[in-house]
C-alpha cells in the first residue's frame, strides 16, 4: 500500500544545525538575505569599491595594496560630515568629507599582529579618540582642516593630540637680580624690586633688554611699602589643552624673597618677573598660582593669580596683591600624568572617560573627571583583580550601565563620580575576547561575540529593569565552533538599520584572519552565513551603508591590486574585481562574477524516520527574476554525492514568459511586477528514509518556500547491522 504526502514549507526560517532540524530552517544558507517585502531569501548581495571615483580602480586613495587594519566613518552635524579612517602599513589616514581626498593622518604606527585587535575608535563630543595597546592614545578633533610637518608624520594634522598629559609642568623660574645695579647688572634677565634702582629714565633702559623682551618692573605688588619688610613668595604652574583640561600642577618655584630698602621709597609697591615654560601641542592657556607672603603666612597654600591664553608668551608680570589672589591651587592628586599610556579601549559613561590599563594592567580600569576625559585623579580607578574574571577586554557603554567585557566574565558598572562607581558581575563562564564585534541593536540589546558563540545583553538597572545576558546563537553552534579562539580579537562586527542585519566576522578552520561572516536578520531572528566577504575591518556609516576593508590586501600589477582596499556590502552582483594585464605595464579592471548562493534544506524524514518514502517531486516557491534558470541537487540518507535536476528557467510554468528587461522591445513591453513561480523538480526514483536538497547558483534567485511530493510504502528499515 502506498500514501500520498505532500510537505509544504514556507515561510522558511534560517540556518539550523541542531538535532532534529526544524523543517521549516535549512542546513546551510549562504550569502543571502532577507527580501524586506516577501520575507523570502534573496541572493542579490554583492561587494564592490567604497567611493570608487577617487582616482579609478588602481591603488588609489581606497584601493591601498596592503591589509587594512582598522577602519571607522565618523559622521558628524547629522551626517553633513562624514570622515573615513582607516589604518593600513603602520600608517592612520582619512579621507576628507565629500572630497574624496586621502590625507595622511599620522605614520609610524603599531601594526597589529594577528592575535592582536585592531585600533579602537572612541567618538567622545567633538574629538575621536584611537587606541591601539601599543602606541600613546591620541584624539582628533577632524575640523578645521589644519596640516603640518612634525614628529608625529609628515603631513599630521594639527588637529591630532595626545590623550591626556604625559608631562608635569617645570616650575616658573623667577627673575633675580645677584645684587647687581640697574645700569651695571650683567644680567638683565633677573628681577628687581624697583625701589632698589635709579628710577631715571636711562636707568629703566639700562634696566629693559628690549631686543629679548627680558627685564623687571613693579607695579602695585603685594610687598610691604614699610622699611625693612620682608616679603617670600612661591609659584607654580599649570597648563590647560584645547579640550578644558588642566594638567598636573608643576612642583614649587624657588622662593622669591627680598626686603623692602630704605631709599626714599616707604610708599613703592613691587613686582616680580617669572620665566614661564611652554606646554606640550595642544595647550592654549598657563595658569599661575603663587602662595600668600610666606613671612607671615606659613600654611604652604597656593592661590591662583593669574593666566597667559597662549602657548607662546615666555614672561609673567605678577603684580597681585595677597588680597588679589583667587581659588585655591588644585593639589598634587587631582590631576596626574596620564596613567595608561598603552590603553586598548576606551568608552564614555556618565560624562567620564573610562580607560583600561592596556596589557600591563588588564584588571585596572581607570576614569576621568565629568567632562574632561584628559585629567585624571590620582584615586580615580577601579582594581578587578580580586575576582576570577580575567583581563578586560572590552568596554562598551549601554542603557545606563558599562559593560566591561573580560577573559571569562561579563561586569557591568554603574554609578556616577560624585556618589561613586560600582561594578558587580553579570554573567561568568563568558569568554569575551572581541570587542569589536560589539553593537547596539535598537529594541533589543548589545551583541557580541564570545568563545562559544553570540550573546545578546538586554535590559538595564533603571526603572526597575533587569539586565540579561541570552545566547542567540544556539542553533547554529556548529558554525560557531569553527572560530579560531586563538585570534579571536580580530573578530568584528557591526549593525546596519539599512539592511537590518547584524554582522559578524571572525578567524574560521585556523585562518589567521577574519574568514567566515554569521549574519543575523532582524526581520526573522534567523542566521545565514557569508563567504567570499573578505572582510578584516568593518562600520557602518549614518545610511547604515556596511563598509569594510580587505583582510589581505594584494600586491600590485598582475598580482590584482582591484581586491584590495575599502569596500560596501551592495546588491551589486559581483564579488569584487578581477584584473588582467593588457600590456605595457597595464592593466584592465572588470568585475568578478556574482558571489555563490547556497541554499540547503534540512534532512526530511517526514515525521517517520523508519520508514521508506519515495520522493517524487519538489516544488520551489521563487519570485520571477528574467530568464535566470536553476537547478538542484538532492541527496538521500546523507549520503555525500547526489543527483542534479534539469535545468528550470524563471518564468511561469503554464503561461507566456514576462517581457524581460534588457530583452524586451522598447514601447511594446508590458512591465508587470515579479510574481511567484512554482516550479516542479523531478526527482529520480529510488527509496530513503532521509531526503534533502540544495541550491547552488550564481544567477539572482528569491526563495519564499518549497513542498515536497511522496509516497510512502509499508517498507521499514531494516534490521541493524549485527557485530561481526
Amino acid at each position: 500500500m502506498h500514501t500520498k504526502g505532500k510537505l509544504v514549507l514556507s515561510p522558511l526560517k534560517g540556518m539550523d544545525e541542531n538535532y532534529p532540524q526544524d523543517p521549516h530552517g535549512a542546513d546551510l544558507i549562504e550569502n543571502f538575505t532577507i527580501n524586506q517585502r516577501t520575507k523570502g531569501w534573496d541572493n542579490r548581495i554583492g561587494w564592490e569599491k567604497y567611493l570608487p571615483s577617487a582616482a579609478g580602480f588602481g591603488t588609489n586613495a581606497f584601493n591601498p595594496t596592503g591589509r587594512i587594519d582598522s577602519l571607522h566613518i565618523w559622521s558628524r552635524h547629522q551626517g553633513s560630515q562624514e570622515w573615513v579612517l582607516f589604518e593600513t602599513g603602520g600608517s592612520l589616514y582619512y579621507v576628507k568629507p565629500f572630497q574624496q581626498e586621502l590625507q595622511t593622518l599620522q605614520s609610524g604606527r603599531h601594526i597589529p599582529a594577528p592575535n592582536e585587535a585592531p585600533t579602537s575608535y572612541t567618538p567622545v563630543g567633538r574629538w575621536l579618540l584611537m587606541l591601539n595597546g601599543t602606541d600613546r592614545p591620541v584624539k582628533w578633533k577632524g575640523w578645521p582642516l589644519e596640516l603640518k610637518t612634525g614628529a608625529l608624520g609628515a603631513n599630521t594634522s594639527l588637529n591630532l593630540f595626545d590623550l591626556g598629559w604625559y608631562i608635569t609642568p617645570s616650575p616658573p623660574q623667577p627673575w633675580k637680580t645677584g645684587g647687581y645695579t640697574a645700569s651695571s647688572n650683567p644680567h638683565p634677565g633677573k628681577w628687581c624690586p624697583i625701589g632698589n634702582i635709579d628710577l631715571t629714565a636711562g636707568a629703566i633702559a639700562d634696566w629693559f633688554d628690549l631686543e629679548k623682551n627680558t627685564g623687571a618692573i613693579a607695579l602695585n605688588f603685594a610687598g610691604s611699602g614699610e622699611d625693612d619688610k620682608t616679603n617670600k613668595y612661591r609659584y607654580k604652574i599649570s597648563f590647560v589643552n584645547i579640550s578644558g583640561s588642566e594638567s598636573p600642577i608643576s612642583d614649587s618655584s624657588t622662593t622669591v624673597e627680598w626686603t623692602n630698602g630704605a631709599l626714599g621709597m616707604e610708599t613703592a609697591t613691587y613686582g616680580i618677573m617669572l620665566d614661564i615654560p611652554r606646554g606640550p601641542e595642544g595647550t592654549i592657556a598657563r595658569r599661575i598660582y603663587r602662595t600668600y607672603n610666606e613671612e607671615n603666612n606659613t600654611t604652604g597654600l597656593f592661590y591662583y593669580v593669574g593666566q597667559i591664553d597662549n602657548n607662546s608668551e615666555e614672561i609673567f608680570l605678577d603684580t597681585a596683591s595677597d588680597a588679589m589672589l583667587g581659588a585655591q591651587a588644585p593639589g598634587i592628586s587631582d590631576s596626574i600624568p596620564f596613567p595608561s599610556p598603552k590603553a586598548r579601549f576606551a568608552a564614555l559613561f556618565n560624562k567620564c572617560l573610562f580607560i583600561d590599563g592596556g596589557a600591563d594592567q588588564d584588571t585596572r580600569l581607570y576614569f576621568s573627571d565629568p567632562g574632561k576625559p584628559d585629567t585624571y585623579n590620582a584615586l580615580s580607578f577601579i582594581d578587578l583583580s580580586g575576582n576570577e574574571g580575567g583581563g578586560i577586554t572590552g568596554l562598551y557603554a549601554h542603557y545606563g550601565v558599562l559593560l566591561v567585557l573580560r577573559e571569562r566574565s561579563i561586569d557591568v558598572l554603574t554609578g556616577d563620580y560624585v556618589n561613586g562607581f560600582n561594578v558587580t558581575t553579570l554573567s561568568q563562564g563568558i569568554g569575551a575576547r572581541a570587542p569589536h564585534t560589539l553593537a547596539t541593536i535598537p529594541d533589543l540589546g548589545v551583541v557580541f561575540l564570545a568563545e562559544d558563540g553570540l550573546y545578546l545583553v538586554k535590559g538595564g538597572f533603571q526603572g526597575g529593569a533587569v539586565v540579561d545576558v541570552i545566547k542567540l546563537s544556539e542553533r547554529i553552534q556548529g558554525t560557531f565552533d569553527r572560530l579560531n579562539k586563538d585570534i579571536m580579537g580580530r573578530a568584528v562586527g557591526t549593525y546596519s538599520q539599512k539592511w537590518r542585519e547584524y554582522h559578524v566576522y571572525f578567524p574560521a578552520d585556523g585562518e589567521d584572519r577574519p574568514t567566515l561572516g554569521v549574519v543575523l536578520h532582524m526581520a526573522n531572528m534567523q542566521f545565514s552565513v557569508r563567504k567570499d566577504f573578505p572582510v578584516g575591518c568593518v562600520t557602518t556609516n549614518i545610511d547604515g551603508e556596511i563598509i569594510f576593508g580587505h583582510h589581505t590586501g594584494i600586491g600590485s600589477g598582475a598580482s590584482g591590486s582591484a581586491n584590495a582596499g575599502l569596500f560596501v556590502v551592495s546588491n551589486a552582483r559581483q564579488c569584487g574585481y578581477t584584473v588582467t594585464p593588457a600590456g605595457g605595464g597595464d592593466y584592465t579592471y572588470a568585475d568578478a562574477p556574482a558571489c555563490t548562493a547556497k541554499w540547503r534544506s534540512p534532512y526530511h524524514n517526514f515525521g517517520e524516520p523508519e520508514r521508506k518514502k519515495f520522493v517524487k517531486y519538489v516544488y520551489l516557491y521563487m519570485f520571477t527574476s528574467g530568464n535566470n534558470t536553476i537547478s538542484l541537487s538532492y541527496y538521500k540518507d546523507y549520503k555525500f554525492t547526489g543527483r542534479v535536476t534539469p535545468t528550470m528557467k524563471l518564468q511561469p510554468a503554464d503561461q507566456p514568459d514576462l517581457d524581460v528587461y534588457d530583452a524586451a522591445l522598447l514601447g511594446s513591453a508590458t512591465w508587470e511586477r515579479p510574481m511567484v513561480a512554482e516550479l516542479r523538480f523531478p526527482i529520480a526514483d529510488g527509496a530513503c528514509s532521509d531526503f534533502q536538497f540544495e541550491i547552488s547558483t550564481t544567477n539572482d534567485v528569491v526563495l519564499v518556500g518549497y513542498s515536497i511530493e511522496y509516497q510512502v510504502t509499508g517498507t521499514k528499515t531494516i534490521t541493524a547491522k549485527r557485530s561481526a
